[in-house]
């Protein structure tokens, strides 16, 4: 799958398979082609390569109308002259759907997302949470077999917005359709979804469970993308990576090789322990301590190419020099793409539908 606008490449090579009820998350920076895929995929886009297929049927070629796939936008785009319980039955009533079935259909989904008590109420007189379950009914009262959410949460404040993610992660689970999920937000593609496909550039970069792309992360990219981490940029000798002072045992070939060393893995020695087998131990400098509650996120000066982060537990602050250790095993061979390389992951997979962000 493919999309060019003119001479602009924005979505390349890109092969993606929803599964069957399934919350897949397309996640990427702004400009990455997130939104691009979704159009595609709703049929507000035409694919300049490839195809686009649900259950058996060929997509690409049929009007937005005659796909069984709906849209949650960032707006939500509900009519404020209407109430809650005729925004929901609009698309209906435009179709020439019977009204004892327009009834009976927006009662169920006004049901699903909580909202039957709000059915009179209109749109301007509800709360941002609210406005956005009444979007979803608008959706789900047409039953569609594939629900796209384009950003739906990002307008809402902090608070709400983590409730929001609980909600439609339950009600999803509930449903038991798919939904595909465009973020640019890191956090709330790792709690709310099944997988991640990470975007870069028009690529994908990896597609892969939250577990296994926080975990085993297959770019250097992905690594720094996802969450915090040390990217170690080592030379290998006779099966020992060495960054600076600090030197580990790898299975990575001689020479130049990355490595992903997640901050929580970089943790306080034990008094009177000593290094030995796998695990690395090294002495460093307590540079800044920035509080999280139960845990700090520390930089140490270690002597290498650049600070090391640590997070240990948020007690009591740090200062001067600490020893500190990691297991070998923890820091990750990454690839450092000039490209981007689609990874699937231990428990990922890579395949398709194919939009502009």
């Amino acid at each position: 799958m493919a999309k060019n606008f003119g001479k602009t490449s924005v979505l390349r090579g890109i092969s993606l398979e929803v599964r069957e009820g399934e919350f897949l998350t397309i996640l990427g920076e702004s400009g990455s082609g997130k939104t691009t895929l979704l159009r595609l995929v709703a049929g507000f886009e035409t694919p300049s390569a490839g195809e686009i297929w649900m259950e058996g049927e060929r997509l690409d070629p049929l009007p937005p109308y005659h796909r069984r796939v709906n849209t949650v936008f960032q707006s939500y785009a509900l009519f404020p002259h209407l109430t809650v319980r005729e925004n929901v039955a609009y698309g209906l009533r435009v179709q020439g759907t019977a009204a004892a079935e327009v009834e009976e259909r927006v009662a169920e989904a006004l049901a699903k997302v909580k909202m039957s008590a709000l059915a009179e109420a209109k749109p301007g007189r509800i709360s941002g949470g609210q406005q956005q379950r009444v979007a979803l009914a608008r959706a789900l009262v047409k039953r569609p077999r594939l629900l796209l959410l384009d950003e739906p949460l990002s307008a809402l404040d902090a608070n709400l917005r983590r409730h929001m993610q609980m909600e439609l992660k339950s009600l999803q689970r509930e449903l038991g359709i798919a939904f595909v999920f465009v973020t640019h937000d890191q956090e709330e593609a790792m709690v709310m979804s099944d997988r991640i496909a990470l975007l870069r550039n028009g690529n994908l970069e990896q597609v892969a469970s939250p577990r296994e792309i926080y975990n085993r992360p297959a770019t250097a990219y992905t690594a720094q993308f996802i969450g915090h981490t040390n990217l170690l940029r080592c030379q290998v000798a006779n099966g020992v990576a060495h960054w600076g002072p600090i030197s580990f045992p790898t299975r990575e070939p001689e020479g130049p090789a990355s490595f992903s060393l997640r901050p929580e893995c970089v943790r306080l020695s034990p008094a009177g322990g000593v290094a030995g087998g796998a695990t690395v131990r090294f002495r460093g400098r307590i540079v800044t301590q920035a509080f999280h509650g139960a845990t700090a996120l520390v930089q140490v000066e270690c002597g290498g190419p650049s600070l090391l982060l640590a997070r240990v537990a948020g007690g009591a602050k740090l200062e001067g020099e600490r020893e500190f250790e990691f297991d070998a095993a923890e820091a990750v061979a990454v690839v450092e793409a000039a490209t981007p390389v689609a990874d699937a992951g231990a428990d990922g997979a890579n395949s398709a539908p194919g939009q502009r962000d």
